[in-house]
């Protein structure tokens, strides 16, 4: 299980890349800073040549929102999608730090509290905002991850086929879900 929240699986579809291509371009809009109400398209970003820079185009605030990047190969089913979600790098950096920093004073009051030989809650302190920050971060970045893999799914099916992709394959170790 990773410390920050990292997902990398693999779609198959039926249809040519050049499809999933086009049909990724239909449901991505350039990127905004500020974005008041609803989005027309589901996503927001760059789509490339077989490859796709997006996040979902939301009309709130998260943070934890997951930066996706995928790269289409040709199969002889179709397609394959590589999807990768992350953090944004800064949101990480961030949560990096304080990571390592709850950790630290974490393992200094243990130490300080061991060496004074006294039983202080104040040790715990620490170890509670850990798991604070990992349940948030986890948690707002997996409500989005959810929403976007199931959007990027029905974009792919998107037409006269419907039962063009696959189950997900799970690429990190994790059983793809259903």
């Amino acid at each position: 299980m990773p410390v920050l929240p990292y997902r990398r699986y693999e779609i198959v579809s039926a249809k040519n890349p050049w499809e999933v291509e086009a049909a990724m371009r239909a449901a991505t809009e350039p990127k905004r800073i500020f974005r008041l109400g609803a989005a027309a398209r589901p996503f927001e970003g760059e789509v490339g040549d077989r490859v796709f820079d997006v996040q979902r185009a939301i009309g709130y605030r998260n943070s934890f929102l997951p930066q996706i990047r995928a790269t289409l190969t040709a199969v002889a089913e179709g397609s394959r999608v590589t999807v990768t979600m992350r953090l944004h790098p800064l949101v990480f950096v961030f949560m990096l730090i304080w990571l390592i920093g709850t950790v630290s004073a974490f393992v200094l009051l243990l130490i300080a509290n061991v060496r004074k030989g006294g039983s202080s809650h104040a040790v715990f302190l620490p170890a509670i905002m850990l798991i604070s920050a990992w349940t948030i971060v986890a948690g707002g970045f997996t409500y989005e991850a959810r929403k976007a893999e199931l959007l990027l799914e029905s974009v792919m099916t998107a037409g006269p086929n419907t039962d063009s992709v696959q189950h997900r394959v799970a690429v990190d170790g994790a059983a793809p879900r259903r």
